[in-house]
Order: structure tokens, then C-alpha cells, then sequence
């Protein structure tokens, strides 16, 4: 499990130089686990902005992701992309108290930057602007 952020160029789609190490171990770990069969890319923005052009920007994001995930040997197949823009925001960008949520989430992961199971139907992956999410298959289904 690997927790840290993938950031972007302000109100852009382009990833930062210092994010690509985070998508390089992502997609060697893709390749070393095959039994993975899809992983949820989920784009988030800021609150700055109408919903409507942060759903654009949170799906640009996404994509942005899986195309350098594809770019680096994984198959598309393996990779879905959805913006949440307003509707899912990891925390506030405007208080101070949210910020140190985000402080808090990311030290509880641990200095190696691993965390322990989640619970849940799914697997968070890597957290921040864009979050991974390993689908389990619901059982049953």
C-alpha cells in the first residue's frame, strides 16, 4: 500500500516532476501483482471553482494518471478513472484545522509510508490529489 500525494500544476492536469517516483512504484507494483484486475484512479480537487469545471479538472487529473500508468506498461483494462471534483474532497483546502487532518493521515501511515488494511470494500492505495482505490469484487457479484 503506498500513501502519498500525486500533485499537479495548479488548476492543471500535468503532474509535477516530484510525483512521478508515487506513479513509479504504482505501476511496479501493478505489474508484480497481475492479480489485481482494477484499480480506480479518483481525481479530487481544492474548493476553488464551480463544481462544474472541478469535475473537468478532477477527471482530467485521473486520466492524466492512468495515461502515465499506461504510458509505464499497464494495461488499460486494469485502470478506471473517475473525477469526484467537489463531491469527494480528501479535506478543505481554506482551514487550517483540515490541513491538520491531512497531517495527522499521513503520519498515522507510518514512516515507511505504509498503512494497515482498511475495512471497507476497498483498498486506498495513495491519497491526495488523485486516489487509488484496488476494487474488491462485491461478494456475490
Amino acid at each position: 500500500m503506498i500513501l502519498e500525494s500525486i500533485d499537479f500544476e495548479f488548476d492543471s492536469a500535468k503532474l509535477k516532476a516530484h510525483s512521478l517516483h508515487v506513479l513509479d512504484a504504482v505501476a511496479r507494483a501493478l505489474a508484480d501483482n497481475p492479480n489485481i484486475d482494477l484499480i480506480e484512479i479518483g481525481g479530487h480537487t481544492d474548493e476553488r471553482g464551480t463544481a462544474a469545471y472541478n469535475l473537468d479538472l478532477s477527471n482530467r487529473r485521473a486520466a492524466a494518471v492512468v495515461a502515465y500508468l499506461v504510458d509505464h506498461g499497464i494495461d488499460a483494462k486494469r485502470l478506471s478513472a473517475r473525477g469526484y471534483g467537489l463531491t469527494r474532497p480528501i479535506v478543505s483546502n481554506w482551514l487550517p484545522r483540515d490541513a491538520a487532518k491531512l497531517a495527522k493521515a499521513r503520519a498515522a501511515a507510518g514512516s515507511d509510508g505504509r498503512s494497515g488494511r482498511r475495512s471497507s470494500r476497498d483498498d486506498l492505495v495513495t491519497g491526495g490529489d488523485v486516489v487509488w482505490r484496488r476494487r474488491r469484487p462485491t461478494p456475490g457479484g
